[in-house]
């Protein structure tokens, strides 16, 4: 009887967490920032606009409400309250080869950054959202 309460109970707090970080991505923030000496490109997702800015773009998207629910669903799929330790997959930015780059995603209750990795080699589970960001970029550009 006792192990039933505690198998019960430890469902319930997955649970609960899991429901937590949902409605935690309805109000979701999230910016990429990659920059090195006299560059920088930033990408930000606020809503439903995309923001994307360089020291010679600087132009504002309105995603579909279907784009902004992939965009929520890979977020889903990642452990944001880990991203802080993830391993970059290159070095490149250590000697000026590329921009350094990061991501913060912001919830209602928590602010995550990113460790960080060179410009457009994000660590693989951040990988398939930085590719999701720029396609939405490049496709409405």
């Amino acid at each position: 009887m006792k192990n039933s309460y505690k198998i019960l109970m430890c469902l319930l707090l997955i649970a609960h967490s899991c429901s937590a970080q949902n409605n935690d991505i309805d109000s979701l923030f999230i910016e990429y920032n990659a920059h090195t000496r006299g560059n920088f490109l930033n990408i930000k997702l606020e809503k439903d606009i995309l923001t994307f800015e360089t020291p010679s773009v600087n132009k504002k998207l309105n995603l579909e409400k279907d784009e902004i629910e992939k965009i929520k669903a890979e977020i889903s799929t990642i452990n944001i309250s880990k991203i802080h330790s993830l391993k970059a997959p290159s070095t490149k930015r250590f000697s000026d080869g590329t921009m350094i780059a990061f991501f913060t995603i912001k919830t209602s209750n928590n602010e995550f950054t990113s460790s960080e990795f060179d410009h457009q080699n994000p660590p693989k589970e951040l990988l398939k959202l930085y590719h999701l960001l720029e396609s939405y970029v490049n496709k409405k550009g």
